[in-house]
């Protein structure tokens, strides 16, 4: 099984610098009428109060200690206390927990679906897994995959773009709830829209965004495109990011800070994006044997209050992982280990509240003032308003579709009217007529009470006639040029009794087929190519993978 002795050793270090050495009163006396709230902040709602002179027991206080935790789901800001006695050795919470990443682009086609969910079973103690290139019959698989390496039950979310290499996100809901999630749609171009997911530790209460990405490899211009994008959205973010996935930079080793894809420069540039880098740097990624490249193309990057929370990572090496074959894909994964700045310091035993009198034993010390608290306890990045409302500022558009003209545009927190939306529901129409890209609004609700008011229409293009088993296979002594215009036959999967053409292992493709281009091959994608590649599958970039954008 996979298990990491530096892990616990980042943990019991991190541990150590959290441990807070100031001294901490251990009760105090209200020295104004003052509010109680649910956590520690003013964001929290107010569940209660305390008279001026109240005598309170503080249990526990926040990292900064600014709030004292007087109660369960109590808390008071420090400086409406004036402190009657001091403790001097604080004690961590035992609470505190490291939240651990895998990330893996798991070559979709390129592996069996079972070797790749046997080894995300080998993986413990993992809290959320972000795989690119899956392919959507995989999806549950690799999910259950998960599951048999922790017992116990995780939740995933597959993205809908990318074909047969879209984008999944894996988490434990024993530990974390689904806060919101999304795909940053206009980010994705033709290829795979960045796939995310708001969570929220139920232990801590600590929120926090998780992203995987694949960005384009064969279209340079799209993928520097791509890398700009995102780096105008994670520098509105507000909450920690972490974001996984396959970037294409080829970080080219020994030499990468001088010698890498100019995307890096531009996702990182104004330090809004910092690359967790591993300590020990190796090729993450090969095509063919010997491997044709050296370089990193996965990353883990983080922004927003992450970028102050102690991670490290590791690009995982097993012997015989290279070269890939059915039995395990061509990247290697990454290991993310994350310890967020959201330590609790633990200085009593939490004093109990009965009705409306706040105690340590029968004897009352402080009287409470209730108010009504609300079933749900928001945040800072939480709204109170539970309408369907925008997330950013947002264009509106005459369609469903970057392509339509801009019809108008709403502000950061507005509510809006939901009257349609498209099949795939990557976006909605509203009461005005105009529509909206998903992944700009939250609580929308259920997707089956929102009728489908849009349907793509068919393509123009002339469909290809269904053709019999037999009629797949071209065989080299009919002369093509005297047939009338061919149909290109769709590839069969490998079989080892048939003339397959060595350019092209991962499937079967007969030789002597007329030229075919990418668009005659749809389901495959990001194929291993070898020289001399009569059908030019590599494209331009000759990277060794072929068809990459279908």
């Amino acid at each position: 099984m996979f298990k990491r002795s530096f892990i616990t050793a980042i943990f019991l270090t991190l541990l150590f610098a959290i441990t807070a050495q100031a001294q901490v009163p251990t009760s105090g006396q209200v020295n104004r009428t003052a509010n109680l709230r649910g956590g520690p902040g003013t964001t929290f709602p107010i569940v209660g109060g305390l008279a001026t002179g109240a005598t309170v027991q503080i249990a526990a206080c926040n990292d900064d200690c600014n709030w004292y935790q007087v109660g369960e789901d109590q808390w008071i800001a420090a400086f409406l206390v004036t402190p009657v006695t001091v403790q001097a050795t604080p004690v961590v919470s035992t609470t505190l927990q490291p939240i651990t990443f895998i990330s893996w682009n798991v070559e979709s086609g390129g592996a069996l679906q079972s070797a790749v969910a046997d080894r995300l079973t080998s993986f413990e103690n993992v809290d959320i897994f972000g795989l690119s290139e899956v392919n959507a019959i995989d999806a549950e698989a690799f999910e259950f995959g998960a599951e048999g390496g922790e017992n116990v039950d995780y939740e995933s979310y597959l993205g809908t773009t990318g074909a047969a290499d879209r984008l999944l996100l894996i988490w434990d809901t024993t530990r974390f709830t689904l806060v919101g999630s999304g795909q940053l749609i206009e980010i994705g171009f033709s290829g795979r829209a960045p796939l995310w997911i708001q969570l929220e530790e139920q232990a801590t209460g600590v929120e926090f965004i998780v992203m995987v990405n694949h960005l384009h490899r064969s279209d340079e211009e799209t993928r520097h495109r791509q890398a700009q994008m995102l780096n105008a959205w994670g520098a509105s973010q507000t909450l920690p990011v972490i974001a996984l996935g396959d970037y294409n930079f080829d970080w080219n080793l020994p030499n990468g800070d001088a010698d890498h894809d100019v995307g890096y420069d531009n996702l990182t540039k104004d330090g809004v994006w910092e690359w967790i880098r591993p300590a020990e740097l190796v090729t993450t990624q090969c095509s063919g044997w010997p491997c044709g490249y050296n370089s990193v193309l996965d990353f883990v990057f983080v922004t927003g209050p992450a970028r102050n929370w102690n991670i490290s990572s590791e690009i995982i090496v097993v012997a015989n992982d290279f070269p890939d074959d059915l039995t395990t894909p061509d990247h290697r994964p990454l290991l993310a280990v994350v310890m967020p700045d959201s330590a609790v310091i633990a200085l009593a035993p939490i004093v109990a509240v009965t009705n409306t009198v706040l105690v340590t034993t029968p004897t009352i010390v402080a009287t409470v003032i209730p108010t009504a608290a609300p079933t749900i306890t928001p945040t800072a990045t939480t709204p109170a308003s539970t309408c369907p409302q925008t997330t950013s500022t947002a264009n509106l558009r005459s369609g469903p579709g970057t392509s339509y003209p801009t019809a108008g545009r709403l502000q950061a927190g507005e509510c809006v009217v939901i009257t349609g939306r498209t099949e795939v529901a990557d976006w909605y129409q509203l009461s005005n007529g105009n529509w909206i890209a998903e992944f700009l609004v939250i609580n929308v609700g259920p997707l089956a009470n929102i009728p489908v008011t849009f349907t793509a229409p068919p393509s123009t293009a002339t469909a290809m006639p269904a053709q019999p088993t037999a009629a797949l296979v071209v065989p080299t002594a009919i002369p093509l040029q005297a047939q009338p215009t061919p149909v290109p036959p769709t590839p069969l999967p490998a079989a080892p009794t048939q003339n397959c053409d060595p350019s092209y292992p991962d499937f079967c493709l007969e030789p002597g087929i007329a030229d075919l281009d990418c668009g005659d091959i749809p389901q495959y994608a990001g194929f291993t190519v070898l020289q001399p590649d009569p059908h030019g599958f590599d494209g331009t970039d000759n990277d060794g993978l072929g068809c990459e954008s279908n």
